[in-house]
């Protein structure tokens, strides 16, 4: 009876509790948990530096989505933009990351110069987006920055999905 089913209960080490946790929780809606993420205080923007191989100078920076959830920890980027795209919301998490790497920018550019550049990562849905040019301008723009302060950086995958509307959208 009871006391059988007391028996073939084993006691899971700290580890194991989590990992079965992080497993209900992601299986039980990724999505949604994405979808808040950044209104939750859960985004941050990191920063690779760039350097200059002639003088040792920081010249710029690439600005890295990093998604901490409050159970599961840090969220690898490959699984949030995965889902990001999946769910329709890549655009909205592109476009959020695109205005936090103009606000850093700009300040950046006063501390380290004119000569500083920030890259931001683009998909390939914000390129096929018609407004995409604009709302990088708009950007670009309310931050103060020139537009050569900021460069974009598309994947080849992504270059490739559709050539011409990429070489359209990142002319204009």
């Amino acid at each position: 009876g009871a006391s059988d089913a007391t028996e073939r209960l084993v006691p899971l080490t700290q580890f194991e509790l989590a990992t079965r946790l992080s497993y209900l929780i992601w299986a039980s809606g990724p999505d949604d948990a994405l979808l808040d993420a950044a209104e939750r205080g859960e985004l941050h923007v990191a920063w690779q530096p760039i350097v200059s191989v002639a003088n040792g100078r920081d010249v710029g920076a690439e600005a890295l989505a990093r998604w901490t959830h409050p159970v599961l920890g840090a969220v690898r980027p490959d699984e949030f933009v995965a889902i990001a795209e999946r769910v329709g919301v890549i655009g909205t998490l592109g476009n959020w990351v695109l205005e936090q790497a103009c606000q850093y920018i700009a300040r950046w550019r006063a501390i380290a110069g004119d000569d500083f550049v920030g890259f931001v990562n683009i998909s390939t849905r914000q390129l096929a987006d018609a407004r995409f040019d604009d709302e990088v301008l708009d950007r670009v723009h309310r931050a103060g920055l020139p537009p050569h302060a900021l460069g974009l950086e598309v994947t080849e995958t992504a270059a490739m999905d559709d050539l011409q509307r990429a070489i359209a959208t990142l002319d204009a």
